[in-house]
């Protein structure tokens, strides 16, 4: 019994080592690219977003209105879109309503708030806020998207109906699908995930120059500042970041978003 017991742990250690190896390679891999855990380089997001091979020929088939099943119809071609330009959370997409796109001081806007009667809810109450719609997403569609499903559906309706908050269990297994799209594009890195994209979008708003607490505001995120917390008092609601910071500089930052190695010229969304 006790040399049965002894190969037992003899194997768990084993693993154990063999995890912890597989794991430090995987840090150093992004050490040696220069990259933080869970960025998407741009060269990355041109290969999920299937601006380069092995992933164009699948997106193409995205943007003529072909949606596989497990990404759940729209939100296969515009989640990681929107992520990228806006770095909204995937469940704050997942509860986005027709009407939480609307201009504020004539710029188009996504309006992230709660609706807990229908299980819409937010991490944090600084993610509460309004951010402008990144112009590379309004050429690709978005505002007639949203136009559209407001038409048919009325001003209530999901964006993305088959991953909302009241289709328990969707964004789960819709997260899980795009995992294993990841790697099928070509990011074997587990640390690469959905979530990446936001701090893709993080990244690209530091080097367009975007001071860190507009940059945390746009991002849903508390400062950690404490020289920050004087002046102006956050309150809650969606407005409050345009009161604190002004639609032009909200306008500016969200716009100044831009990855060179990203060419989207190609891409088109119809409407399925």
């Amino acid at each position: 019994m006790s040399c049965i017991r002894k190969n037992a742990e003899d194997q768990r250690r084993a693993g154990l080592e063999s995890a912890l190896a597989d794991l430090l390679e995987r840090v150093q891999r992004l050490e040696a690219a220069g990259l933080p855990p869970k960025l998407l380089s741009q060269e990355e997001a041109a290969m999920v977003i299937g601006v380069k091979p092995p992933t164009l020929a699948a997106w193409r088939h995205f943007g003529k209105g072909e949606r596989p099943a497990p990404g759940r119809g729209e939100a296969a071609f515009w989640l990681p879109l929107h992520s990228l330009y806006s770095g909204a959370r995937r469940s704050e997409l997942a509860g986005l309503r027709a009407n939480d796109v609307q201009e504020a001081e004539h710029v188009p806007c996504f309006t992230f708030i709660e609706d807990k009667k229908v299980g819409k809810k937010l991490k944090t109450s600084t993610a509460v806020r309004t951010v402008p719609v990144h112009p590379q997403l309004i050429t690709l569609g978005l505002l007639r998207h949203v136009d559209a499903v407001r038409r048919r559906d009325g001003g209530t309706a999901w964006l993305f109906p088959e991953i909302s908050p009241q289709a328990p269990g969707a964004l789960k297994a819709w997260t899980k699908w795009f995992s294993r799209y990841l790697r099928s594009a070509g990011i074997t890195d587990d640390s690469k995930v959905f979530h990446s994209f936001r701090h893709t979008f993080k990244d690209a708003l530091r080097a367009a120059g975007v001071p860190e607490d507009l940059n945390d505001a746009l991002a849903g995120q508390k400062h950690s500042s404490v020289g920050r917390s004087y002046g102006a008092k956050q309150k809650s609601g969606a407005k409050d970041i345009v009161r604190r910071f002004g639609m032009p500089r909200l306008k500016d930052a969200v716009y100044a978003v831009k990855y060179e190695g990203l060419k989207l010229s190609k891409l088109k969304h119809v409407q399925h």
